[in-house]
């Protein structure tokens, strides 16, 4: 998915998140990253997507994330969920890798989820 400055409006009008990181080009460019980034949760909602593609029917029930880079505007997100471990035979849960990676390959948000 590509990061758009519609989607990063529409995700601060969702949840009310109106950081001016993520909105407002001046006061960004006097942060950390020198410009406008996309909230943390609107990238770790991405994982959601793709569990529910892969999983139809699985609840969600946990998600722990750790934010390695900033998302820029423009930025093309891809999400990558692999099952690291399941007790699906015991009627348990699986416990999913989560990564979601920038157009350069690069690692902006890890973590593990865990489905049933």
């Amino acid at each position: 998915m590509i990061i758009t400055e519609e989607l990063i409006n529409q995700f601060a009008e969702l949840t009310g998140d109106k950081n001016p990181i993520h909105l407002d080009e001046k006061a960004a460019k006097e942060g950390r990253f020198g410009k406008r980034i996309a909230h943390g949760f609107l990238i770790g909602s991405l994982i959601s997507a793709e569990i529910a593609r892969q999983y139809p029917n699985a609840v969600y029930t946990q998600q722990n994330m750790t934010f390695r880079r900033p998302v820029f505007i423009g930025d093309e997100i891809t999400v990558d969920v692999q099952a690291a471990y399941d007790n699906i035979e015991a009627g348990g849960q699986i416990v999913l890798s989560t990564r979601c990676l920038n157009q350069k390959g690069k690692e902006v948000l890890t973590g593990f989820g865990v489905i049933v």
